[in-house]
């Protein structure tokens, strides 16, 4: 199933066909719009400072959408699924240019400006800094996941699972 997006900004007007796990770079010679998916690991070890069951909670993909948005869901979402917000919000650093996050805790609402994006790499670099900060690796990536990325197996290991517990029935 196909679904048609219209983007229109930055003078930029035309229609794009986007397919399911797809992620699309638009070049314009004047301005550069990035229209990215990140995807969540919902088998991923959430760590000592987030909520298994809430990150279960979360939609499987953030995007398509622009890369600032997609980060910024992504890094709202850790947050979200925090047993305590603080832990988060603690490991990220005041960033220009980039789109709001918020947290609550100490019965305030903190808010911080994450950096401006220029890439999928970066968005990539960005979550997995946060991620090994919070012990929970392996929880975003650009590609969908598959059965055995979506643990800590590598795809060898997925391989020979299944294969012995094929042979077992």
């Amino acid at each position: 199933m196909s679904t048609y997006v219209r983007l229109s900004e930055m003078g930029i007007r035309k229609q794009f066909q986007l397919k399911k796990h797809f992620f699309l770079l638009l070049l314009n010679t004047q301005h550069q719009i990035q229209i990215i998916c990140i995807y969540v690991n919902k088998h991923a070890c959430a760590g000592p400072h987030l909520d298994k069951k809430k990150l279960q909670q979360l939609p499987d993909h953030f995007g398509p959408a622009r890369a600032s948005m997609v980060l910024q869901q992504a890094v709202q979402a850790c947050i979200d699924c925090a047993y305590q917000q603080k832990a988060v919000f603690s490991c990220l650093k005041q960033g220009h240019g980039g789109e709001l996050i918020s947290a609550t805790f100490d019965g305030e609402q903190h808010t911080l400006s994450l950096p401006a994006v220029n890439s999928i790499v970066f968005i990539l670099r960005f979550l997995e800094n946060l991620c090994h900060s919070l012990h929970c690796d392996n929880l975003f990536s650009s590609q969908p996941f598959t059965m055995y990325n979506a643990t800590s197996q590598t795809p060898v290991e997925y391989e020979n699972e299944r294969m012995h517990a094929g042979t077992s029935l």
